[in-house]
């Protein structure tokens, strides 16, 4: 799995090239409504942030003792524009192993293209499995 680009804020996160790749993609719209759209800027960040720190989160660890992530949340780069894949790993405590759980995608609902998904309340961002 390549590294985190933001182990700072996302420690437990895991990326593909083009989840990465995404990722840098979705920051750099963050930053350019400031300029473009300062009446939903704050929103639309606080919004991405709090669903990164959720899947960040994610499952917790083990226990006090056992640090190992119960889960491993990896995102991808979606078909939908700044949209991301997401697939849960699961920690197999008896052999230590991590086997595919499920997947779904972190969904932009923002701007002109539609992303094809729908939610019960009105979010910038949205996790769907």
């Amino acid at each position: 799995m390549p590294d985190n680009p933001h182990p700072e804020r996302w420690p437990n996160l895991h990326f593909t090239e083009g989840g990465s790749l995404r990722l840098s993609e979705v920051l750099s719209f963050l930053e350019l409504l400031d300029d473009t759209r300062p009446d939903i800027a704050v929103e639309v960040r606080r919004d991405f942030h709090q669903q990164m720190d959720y899947l960040d989160a994610y499952g917790g660890t083990v226990s006090d003792a056992d640090h190992r992530r119960r889960f491993i949340v990896e995102l991808g780069r979606d078909w939908s524009p700044m949209s991301f894949s997401v697939t849960w790993m699961q920690l197999v405590r008896r052999t230590g192993k991590y086997r595919y759980a499920w997947n779904g995608g972190l969904i932009w609902h923002g701007g002109s293209v539609d992303p094809l998904a729908i939610t019960g309340n009105a979010m910038w961002f949205s996790i769907h499995t």
